[in-house]
């Protein structure tokens, strides 16, 4: 068992192979078949010809586009996560305190990073994005759809060759919710605290950093943030 820094509250992860920081499982992220944005999604990517992929774990999502021949850069603070990818287009470096020298049409946020239970570090990522993001650019969010957080229940999925199955364990101000992921015989389990990021609560975060917001990805777990001109 590892213990994890406190993104997204993270206490326990277990399983095969090292572990981020953050408790994210290094081997699962890189075998996990992970090219999973919606086509809404990677539609609106593909009217631009730059991305910056924050948090971007192994690139999966991501490096197809690269394949098409967009200009993709990919920050992880985990480069054992990085490896892999092409050659000076990788940061090893915190999301929430990088600063690269450039910006970039598309800033993608995905993994619901902002379901993060501490405030200051949402709007540290957020901070990021914005940083990063041309002044005529989209930032693109996930965050998990606020629908679930009234009612948080037990879920199963599979994606490509994963199997998930996420069981809530307690509901205060945020939902204890532990993952367990399986790749053929190999299971890793990792516990994670999340709470919702209303509408309201965009609304007051994109009032504060300059942006306004609008559903992205065709339901409500996908937003498209731009700056105000």
């Amino acid at each position: 068992m590892t213990t994890a820094r406190l993104v997204y509250g993270s206490s326990e992860s277990e399983g095969p192979g090292g572990f981020t920081p953050d408790g994210c499982p290094v081997e699962l992220y890189r075998r996990a078949v992970r090219d999973n944005l919606p086509g809404p999604v990677r539609a609106l990517i593909r009217q631009h010809s730059s991305l910056l992929d924050l948090c971007s774990g192994p690139g999966g999502a991501t490096l197809p586009l690269y394949g098409e021949g967009m200009d993709v850069e990919w920050v992880d603070w985990s480069a054992a996560m990085l490896t892999g990818l092409p050659a000076g287009r990788t940061h090893p470096a915190d999301a929430t305190t990088v600063r690269l020298p450039r910006s970039f049409d598309v800033v993608l946020l995905a993994s619901g990073l902002v379901n993060t239970r501490s405030d200051t570090l949402r709007m540290q990522f957020l901070r990021t994005c914005v940083a990063h993001v041309g002044a005529a650019g989209t930032i693109l969010v996930e965050r998990w759809p606020p629908a679930w957080f009234a009612d948080p229940q037990s879920f199963t999925a599979d994606v490509g060759n994963l199997r998930m199955a996420a069981d809530v364990l307690g509901v205060t101000s945020y939902a204890d919710v532990r993952f367990t992921y399986r790749i053929g015989a190999d299971r890793w389990t990792q516990r994670v605290h999340i709470r919702d990021w209303s509408d309201a609560q965009v609304d007051a975060d994109c009032a504060r950093l300059g942006l306004r917001w609008a559903y992205a990805g065709g339901d409500a777990a996908w937003l498209a943030l731009t700056p105000v001109a």
